[in-house]
């Protein structure tokens, strides 16, 4: 009785131990990647007048206002509210409010169709400026500029109308967006991307040809981002220009339809493309990309991204073609989710994840309670499924795996089932073994069900619910660690399991 006492103590300890193991492995597992957001979504059931989402903007009073094909809706965080053209005011002329943008001082502009109008955030009233030919809006200080016809105009409170900066040369055509900086004026059209120094408006430099430009913005170091049809510029401060295309074309972005593009308050650079959402650091030169994946609450809640906008509290908000908004925080999520899709080969094959361990190589296995063993393999960040197949009997005996156990000396992983037996995998072959009980050899594994794997003197100790055996990892063998016969006969019921 000393021995089982014993032993207990020293399998309490080490599962105690094995338990602590497990939680790191699913800290690390949380953090394989560098990052992976969870999306706070905002839908119809919210109360969003429409779940296309063509523009946003937060205003000074802390609201975010969004821009759909059926109206604008203010959300102050709790609230929903919607301002139609037929509802509440004449002057919110369309239902489409293409851009939003606002001095930070009480006024919002509107596009609302191809018309100007400017909210007075605190009155509530709308006023038209300009119908018919507007295209693009870049709100700077007190002034607004504007892209109309062929042409570049700003405004400001003190004079009633547009005043016109300068027109366009006749082959670059209309502004579809406009950036200004201290020293240019940047349009972007459906050709080209254009330079106008502010100093002499004669100076207009065509920088890039594009096909469909859509989009632009600047960093805090003086680059220039230009989203188009077929791709991603990056005009830097001394005119290098740099192209990302799509993963389809050998490039990072998740499509070559870029919509929007946004730097965060951590420099990253976050671009909406018709596939999804990608963020690059400018530090490492890395890309992440984010999209619709299976049916997670967690993730986006549609790939196909119009708009972005960042609010006081460094939150990104994303505008979808089809799935209304999402809200998160690049900074606050640092772990990387992983859904479980049993069709899908890039993720984990089971939503019930179990416990793991990791190799001499940094791979992370996972136990799962009906998909069989995942790994994670961390130079490829992709994962590889063990499951078993009736037609193979070296293969996985059950996919419900309750154990596993990596032995460094033999590089060796020891995966213990319910209902399956043992699965001992060599993981410089690749190849499996699974061990079964047979009946008369008190040699063999003692019960298809094995709870927990442990290291123990030089070999290993199984918790089956046949009772504790210890394992000789070279002959293979199994010998009970309950001699006496009392103690064997409580070992296969379950006062035995209750004990240990």
């Amino acid at each position: 009785m000393f021995f089982l006492r014993k032993f207990a103590f020293d399998l309490i300890l080490i599962t105690m131990k094995r338990t602590f193991s497990s939680l790191l492995c699913f800290l690390f597992l949380l953090g394989i990647v560098a990052k992976e957001q969870y999306f706070k979504h905002l839908g119809l059931s919210d109360g969003l007048s429409q779940v296309c989402i063509l523009s946003l903007y937060q205003d000074e009073l802390g609201a975010v206002w969004m821009g759909t094909t059926e109206g604008l809706n203010r959300y102050n965080g709790k609230d929903l509210k919607i301002y139609r053209p037929s509802q509440d005011s004449t002057k919110l002329t369309k239902n489409e409010i293409s851009e939003l943008c606002g001095d930070g001082k009480g006024t919002m502009y509107i596009r609302s169709g191809n018309d100007l109008v400017q909210l007075d955030l605190y009155k509530e009233e709308f006023t038209c400026l300009r119908r018919g030919d507007v295209k693009g809006l870049f709100c700077a200080e007190d002034t607004l500029w504007v892209t109309c016809k062929n042409g570049v105009y700003y405004y400001t409170k003190t004079r009633p109308e547009l005043t016109l900066v300068t027109l366009l040369e006749e082959e670059v055509k209309r502004g579809e967006a406009l950036y200004v900086d201290k020293k240019n004026i940047w349009v972007v059209t459906l050709d080209y991307l254009v330079a106008i120094s502010r100093e002499n408006h004669a100076l207009q430099e065509k920088i890039v040809s594009l096909n469909r430009g859509r989009c632009i913005s600047g960093d805090s170091d003086g680059n220039i981002w230009v989203g188009s049809w077929n791709g991603l510029y990056r005009i830097s401060p001394n005119r290098k220009v740099t192209h990302y295309q799509s993963q389809a074309e050998g490039g990072d972005l998740s499509d070559s339809q870029v919509r929007c593009v946004l730097e965060d308050d951590f420099k990253n650079i976050w671009v909406g493309t018709f596939r999804g959402l990608d963020s690059y650091n400018p530090v490492t030169g890395e890309w992440e990309h984010y999209t619709r994946y299976g049916n997670s609450s967690n993730t986006l809640s549609h790939s196909s991204v119009l708009s972005l906008c960042k609010d006081m509290q460094s939150n990104i908000w994303v505008g979808t073609y089809y799935g209304g908004v999402n809200m998160f925080n690049p900074n606050k999520a640092t772990n990387r989710f992983y859904s479980a899709e049993p069709l899908q080969e890039d993720c984990l094959s089971f939503p019930v994840v179990g416990k793991m361990a990791e190799d001499n190589n940094g791979n992370l296995w996972i136990c799962t309670e009906g998909g069989g063993l995942n790994c994670y393999h961390a130079d490829t960040k992709k994962f590889t499924r063990y499951q078993h197949r009736k037609e193979d009997p070296n293969s996985i005996g059950s996919d419900n795996l309750k154990s596993i156990y990596y032995r460094k000396e033999n590089n060796r992983l020891y995966v213990g089932t319910h209902l399956g037996g043992l699965f001992v995998l060599d993981l410089e072959s690749n190849k499996g073994r699974t061990f079964h009980p047979v009946k008369g050899d008190r040699t063999s594994l003692p019960h298809e069900i094995v709870n927990d794997i442990q290291a123990y003197k030089n070999g290993l100790a199984l918790l089956t619910q046949g009772g504790p055996v210890f394992m000789d990892p070279v002959t293979e063998k199994f010998t009970p660690l309950l001699n006496d016969a009392k103690i064997w006969e409580l070992a296969s019921g379950s006062i035995c399991m209750r004990l240990f």
